[in-house]
């Protein structure tokens, strides 16, 4: 009932354009951009024809706070991390203070963006903008494990 509402009104997009993809996407090394393409289609094909809810279900979870796997695909592949996490991080972070200022105190908004981007939304409103959590409403979109 709460989302109904929040879809009327005005709607931000905060991602990186495909521009600014572009020039972040360059930066990761030539053999990795080709195994990402050759692999990605592979990948689909096997999820397609062998995945379960359960399988990919899985591998996508977050949590608040970075495991140490997150730390060790990050040191891995950092121009990766840059191009699809850190940069669409730092676009995220710059539309929500834009929102808060915009909006003042007392206001409410909604950010619908993917769950491995919230820990910086999150550490954006606990930090500069001392909000503290005292109620929250996980809102599932996509439920891989039915």
């Amino acid at each position: 009932a709460l989302v109904i509402p929040l879809l009327r009104q005005r709607k931000i997009h905060a991602d990186v354009n495909a521009e600014q993809f572009a020039t972040v996407w360059k930066l990761i090394p030539l053999h990795q951009r080709i195994l990402l393409l050759l692999g990605a289609p592979l990948y689909g094909l096997w999820i397609y024809f062998l995945g379960t809810r359960h399988s990919i279900g899985r591998g996508l979870n977050t949590e608040e706070l970075e495991s140490r796997r997150d730390f060790d695909r990050s040191e891995a592949t950092p121009e990766f991390e840059s191009a699809i996490l850190t940069t669409r991080d730092a676009r995220l972070v710059e539309e929500i203070s834009s929102a808060l200022e915009e909006c003042g105190a007392g206001s409410r908004i909604g950010i619908v963006y993917g769950a491995g981007h919230m820990r910086a939304a999150s550490r954006l409103l606990t930090s500069k903008y001392r909000y503290r959590v005292v109620e929250s409403e996980w809102i599932t979109v996509f439920n891989y494990e039915e």
